[in-house]
């Protein structure tokens, strides 16, 4: 088992101002690029930042699974509602009146476009990573605050590695052979497709599920980054499975680990979530446990190059400040890296750790595989990228379920189309992945339903939930919604019924003639 642990303190909240949005087109959803600017009050800094749609975030055949208490499915829905709300790009910074200069990257989840923007996020000034998060202020108005973390560690002693490899992993102290050395790892781009679970001590950290989906995107849209420049490997969530936020009593067979913090440490939750994880199936590269429960400073666990297997693949994150670069850490261990060096362990010849250089053993807790998480840890060290690539180039870990970029039954390439939750032109409507329960929109074809249009033209193009439209007009009924196929069956029923009854007319008036001719016929026979 490999933990990661924390200690932070949040050095100073500002206010985002002066926010503007530019896009060529007038939804945000739809557009190949957009200019988001904005001021850090207090700082009097203007940041731009250069944005483009980062469409393989989420697989295309995605689903969010919601689960009840004892572990039962209550509904299944796509990730239609997020699409087009997910960004990535280029930061640059400029003082008053002065130019424009490039500063670092951005991930971004657009909350709300148009002339108020709200939006969350991550972005990199001078390699120092702030986040953005969208908050309810005093006034009521939801704006975007930006925040920088800084993480103390303990005293002298950190969280210490517990080198249990699974059985596929053996390191070698000759991994300081590889150190830089990307030889291994994918020339072509290709992505690890996730689960995501939360258990019911997460959900309930949240005021709504929207508020914690939207935070669990950002995450892996923010560590997904860190992945590509460095390993050409992208993070894709494929499974969302959400928790109850009513924790139970006592924990079920089917979601052991669905229970209060008291139940277990963050270890046994891990053993717990990682018998779950071997019923999932072998989709997905690996899953992460999403928890509010850590123990003492510990703040992460995961097995070690548990990638593309389904007896090892997970691990447990607790829910903290900085919590995608947690997520990354985690997720490094499952490509099998081990923590980077510091003085304790450069002193003990029974840890195995990752070293600086090949001359050079502390690696000061600069990189994101350091045992104590940090938010100046941004970047993987040399150390832990040979270690990784030359674990896959030598099969060590798996890597046959990392999909092809190029595979477009796996990514989301493109938000556009019938069905993705915008309105397009050619399209009167679009119920995304809730058309089952719409009353106004066809999710077949995008079409208003019959007789529907002039009650569901919603201030957004339509998008009707249940019997009411977004602009709170009502919408039609189930009749309504089924006019033509019920007028179809009401005039068919009703001419079989009338031709059924001229059928019966003509037999009851033909039947008598026919046995007054018989009789006629048989009385002249008894003549002759």
């Amino acid at each position: 088992l490999a933990h990661s642990t924390h200690a932070p303190r949040a050095e100073r909240a500002a206010r985002v101002k002066e926010i503007h949005l530019q896009t060529p087109s007038e939804d945000a959803r739809v557009a190949e690029q957009l200019n988001l600017t904005f001021v850090i009050e207090e700082h009097d800094v203007r940041v731009r930042l250069q944005l483009e749609p980062n469409h393989a975030i989420i697989s295309k055949d995605a689903q969010i699974r919601y689960l009840d208490g004892s572990g039962r499915l209550k509904e299944v829905e796509s990730f239609a509602d997020h699409q087009g709300r997910v960004f990535y790009g280029d930061a640059w910074v400029s003082s008053t009146n002065s130019s424009w200069y490039p500063a670092g990257r951005a991930r971004v989840y657009l909350i709300r476009d148009g002339d108020n923007p709200l939006f969350e996020g991550t972005v990199n000034l001078f390699s120092r990573y702030y986040e953005l998060k969208a908050v309810t202020a005093v006034d009521g108005l939801d704006n975007t605050f930006i925040t920088h973390v800084e993480v103390t560690a303990p005293d002298a002693v950190l969280d210490q590695l517990r080198d249990l490899p699974t059985p596929t992993v053996q390191h070698s102290r000759a991994f300081r052979n590889h150190i830089g050395s990307t030889a291994g790892c994918p020339t072509s781009r290709r992505i690890a497709l996730i689960g995501l679970a939360t258990d019911c001590t997460f959900r309930d950290a949240f005021g709504s599920s929207e508020e914690m989906r939207r935070g669990l995107i950002g995450m892996v849209n923010a560590a997904s980054e860190v992945f590509e420049r460095t390993f050409n490997i992208s993070l894709a969530i494929r499974n969302l499975t959400i928790s109850d936020e009513a924790c139970p009593e006592q924990a079920s067979e089917t979601m052991p680990w669905n229970v209060q913090c008291s139940a277990g440490d963050i270890d046994w939750r891990l053993r717990q979530f990682a018998s779950w994880r071997e019923s999932q199936g072998a989709a997905n590269a690996y899953w992460t446990l999403m928890t509010n429960c850590p123990t003492n400073n510990v703040v992460g666990v995961s097995l070690i190059g548990g990638l593309c297997n389904i007896n090892q693949g997970a691990n447990v994150v607790a829910r903290t400040l900085n919590q995608w670069q947690v997520f990354a850490h985690e997720s490094g261990h499952m490509f099998g890296a081990i923590h980077d060096c510091e003085s304790p362990a450069c002193s003990s010849s029974r840890q195995q750790c990752c070293p600086l250089s090949s001359s050079i053993c502390d690696a000061s807790g600069a990189y994101l595989m350091n045992p104590s998480s940090s938010s100046r840890q941004t970047t993987i060290s040399p150390c832990s990228i040979g270690n990784i690539c030359s674990l896959i180039g030598n099969r060590q870990v798996q890597a046959s379920c990392l999909a092809d970029d190029s595979d477009r039954n796996l990514t989301m390439i493109t938000a556009d189309g019938c069905g993705n939750g915008i309105v397009e032109d050619g399209e009167e409507c679009d119920c995304g992945g809730h058309c089952e329960e719409d009353a106004c929109c066809d999710g077949a074809t995008c079409r208003f339903w019959e007789g529907a249009g002039a009650q569901c033209q919603g201030d957004n193009g339509s998008r009707c939930q249940g019997d009411s439209c977004d602009n709170q007009q009502s919408a039609h009924s189930w009749f309504d919604r089924y006019r033509s196929l019920i007028i179809g069956l009401i005039a068919g029923i009703g001419g079989g019924l009338v031709l059924g009854l001229l059928i019966v007319m003509i037999w009851s008036c033909t039947t008598p003639r026919h046995r007054a001719r018989s009789r006629t016929r048989a009385s002249v026979a008894a003549q002759r």
